[in-house]
């Protein structure tokens, strides 16, 4: 009996590690085809009738909203949500510094929104992709939900709260758009860092908004995964090992705080408790078992902070401010 417990240790231990394994390598192989796709980028997804995509966050500082202008492809606009009431200092300090002016514009009512008072375009041709709604702050899903009524395109793609889009980021979505255009697919997201998803415009209208349970239940066969990060964010709540490893309670569509919570939790316990389940069962087992249990933890680790590591690159920073009128879109 004991012969059989140590062999199922060691065959639990051996399934762990390469499975860490093949999870960095899959990591590496797609930022390294990324890097391969950045010279063809610009021949490939720069035609006139390219795929739209229509960035929707809120909470932006200055900071953050140069870097999502900063995106050099064409078909690209950033829809941001603030409340004037709230925060009202950063929103005249971006309409002051993105020249923007209240204008009028007919409200998409396909997705339902609330709390909208005014909507800002810039005057600056260079921040003309630049789309600014004064909204009553109630939800994160209701933000999006009325970012999505002023967007231009088909393809939604909203970010988690303090988040950056990475370089070549935007380009490697509209790449994956065209590569399963043929397919079925609702939504494109990453289980790398911070949880993102581009969303088919039809696919929100249809299930009634961000936040609503029929979009939460994509199925998996309409689902595309890319193996890589496309967003960074400097401060997560989620843990170094959950995220690295792709356990990051943002790894979903998930549209509701509370839900992720709970993930979170649940994914936090969970490890936990295996972790240390081992570790006594191993103790238990001999020395040997105990030294081949930790050296999995280490490996498990070691894979999370690499991960981790080629994840989380900050972006390259655009000063937008230095540049000539007329030079940036």
């Amino acid at each position: 009996m004991s012969q059989i417990a140590d062999i199922l240790l060691l065959v639990l231990l051996s399934a762990a590690s390469m499975l860490l394994c093949h999870r960095a390598v899959r990591v590496v192989r797609a930022v390294n085809k990324r890097k391969l796709l950045a010279e063809s980028f610009r021949s490939t997804v720069d035609a006139a009738d390219g795929p739209g995509i229509s960035i929707l966050c809120g909470r932006v500082d200055r900071r953050r909203l140069e870097n999502l202008l900063g995106t050099e492809y064409p078909r690209c606009e950033v829809v941001v949500t603030m409340d004037a009431n709230y925060d009202h200092t950063a929103f005249r300090a971006i309409v002051e510094r993105f020249r923007m002016a209240r204008v009028t514009r007919s409200l998409s009512h396909e997705i339902p929104s609330v709390g909208i008072r005014a909507l800002y375009r810039s005057q600056d041709r260079r921040f003309r992709r630049l789309i600014l709604i004064d909204k009553l702050s109630t939800t994160e899903s209701d933000d999006r939900n009325a970012a999505a009524c002023y967007a231009s395109f088909d393809h939604l793609l909203p970010l988690p709260d303090g988040c950056m889009i990475l370089d070549d980021a935007v380009e490697r979505l509209v790449v994956a758009v065209c590569e399963y255009e043929a397919d079925d697919v609702a939504l494109i997201r990453t289980d790398v860092g911070p949880a993102t998803a581009l969303y088919r415009r039809e696919e929100v209208v249809a299930a009634g908004g961000f936040g609503s349970a029929a979009l939460g239940r994509v199925p998996r066969r309409r689902i595309r995964t890319l193996h890589e990060p496309l967003v960074w964010c400097p401060v997560r709540s989620a843990s170094l090992l959950a995220g690295g490893l792709g356990l990051s309670p943002d790894a979903g569509p998930y549209d509701s705080l509370s839900s992720r919570r709970a993930v979170a939790w649940g994914i936090r316990a969970t490890v936990a408790a295996a972790t240390l389940a081992v570790l006594v069962f191993a103790a238990w087992r001999g020395w040997w078992a105990l030294m081949a249990a930790l050296f999995t933890v280490l490996l498990a680790w070691s894979v999370a902070c690499y991960v981790a590591l080629v994840a989380g690159g900050a972006p390259r920073q655009l000063r937008l401010e230095e540049e000539e009128p007329g030079v940036t879109d």
